[in-house]
């Protein structure tokens, strides 16, 4: 059978329901979908990389980074009035921003997977300032200032490492109001290369930001959030809140609130565009 007429996929050794697949630029977007525990779970995969997994019934991610990087923003920031996320996919990252009153400039290369954010994932563009661009592109050109901003960007199974160079951390700062906050996702504990780019990254984001000012969380499931804060010491300033999100990630989201992560200074190195080539 071809596969875009499949309507069962085997995905994690299970059978899923195919809801929506969609060809785009970077790659295929596929919506699955299974009864689990009387749990309705939707997932997005865009080439089998999980986007996000999300509960239709309770309108609530299932997925522990979402919970992390809105809870870490929260806890970190003294109040989100306007934020850039880079990275759209599902759409929960601004659209609970949004839901907290953050005026958001959500920036996002692929068109397709907001229609499809949109369709299946209850994503309301409405509610933001929608921009499909890149997003280093887009942050490089910007004139705004944030309270905030997340980076969330993958592409396959790994996050392009144009946003993770100390030329990409000094346009990120320069987009920060004083004392804003950037938290980003990154698959920084799966295997001994992405733990060196973790320890990299961390010395980046020393260097631009200034040691006191950087910090790193992490469940001890895969990924790392990386927190940077410009102008001061990186201090709690408000307590951390999991109550809203999805029973089942509320334990996983305080696991990574209390897995602060230390880097070995004389692990790394500090990343730079010279590195990327042509």
């Amino acid at each position: 059978m071809n596969f875009f007429r499949k309507r069962s996929l085997l995905h994690e050794g299970r059978q899923w329901a195919v809801l929506d697949r969609v060809r785009s630029p970077y790659g295929i977007l596929m919506v699955i979908q299974r009864e689990e525990r009387s749990i309705q779970r939707r997932r997005l995969l865009n080439d089998e990389l999980i986007q996000n997994t999300y509960d239709p019934r309770l309108c609530k991610s299932l997925s522990t980074f979402t919970g992390a990087l809105v809870g870490l923003a929260r806890a970190y920031t003294a109040r989100v009035k306007s934020a850039l996320c880079l990275g759209v996919g599902a759409g929960m990252v601004p659209r609970q921003l949004a839901a907290d009153g953050a005026a958001v400039d959500a920036v996002e290369i692929n068109p397709h997977i907001t229609r499809v954010a949109k369709e299946w994932f209850d994503f309301d563009p409405a509610r933001m300032n929608l921009v499909h661009a890149e997003g280093r592109a887009f942050a490089e050109e910007s004139l705004a200032e944030y309270d905030l901003i997340v980076l969330d960007v993958f592409l396959g199974g790994a996050a392009p490492l144009h946003f993770f160079t100390r030329e990409a951390a000094e346009i990120f700062h320069g987009r920060l109001r004083p004392e804003g906050v950037l938290v980003v996702n990154t698959f920084g504990e799966f295997d001994p290369r992405q733990r060196e780019m973790s320890a990299s990254f961390h010395k980046t984001l020393r260097m631009v930001f200034g040691g006191a000012s950087v910090g790193a969380h992490a469940s001890g499931r895969g990924n790392v959030f990386h927190v940077a804060v410009r102008g001061r010491d990186l201090e709690l300033l408000h307590s951390p809140d999991f109550s809203g999100e999805h029973p089942d990630i509320q334990f996983e989201l305080q696991m990574m609130w209390e897995g602060r992560r230390e880097f070995d200074s004389a692990k790394g190195e500090v990343l730079s565009d010279a590195m990327l080539g042509g």
